[in-house]
């Protein structure tokens, strides 16, 4: 689906895409921007994944982890 204003990039939202019909605005409620490129996207994954490992088995952050984790924190709250 290509919406106009709508910058490119990798988008987050819990709408089924298989639903027969989607309502634009709710589509755009509930959408958030994740990241500019398939690379970043990857990454993201990748130490999102590793983290919940971090947190869920009491392993210890590395340099890169606590680094991801302090600006992820920095950022403000909300942005789509």
């Amino acid at each position: 689906m290509k919406l106009k204003g709508i910058k490119s990039g990798w988008y987050a939202t819990k709408i089924r895409f298989y639903e027969e019909e989607i309502d634009k605005n709710e589509l755009l409620k509930d959408t958030y921007y994740c990241v500019t490129s398939f690379e970043e996207f990857m990454y993201q994954f990748r130490i999102e994944n590793t983290l919940w490992f971090c947190f869920n088995l009491n392993f210890a952050l590395n340099e890169i982890e606590q680094e991801y984790l302090d600006k992820i924190e920095n950022q403000p709250k909300g942005e789509k």
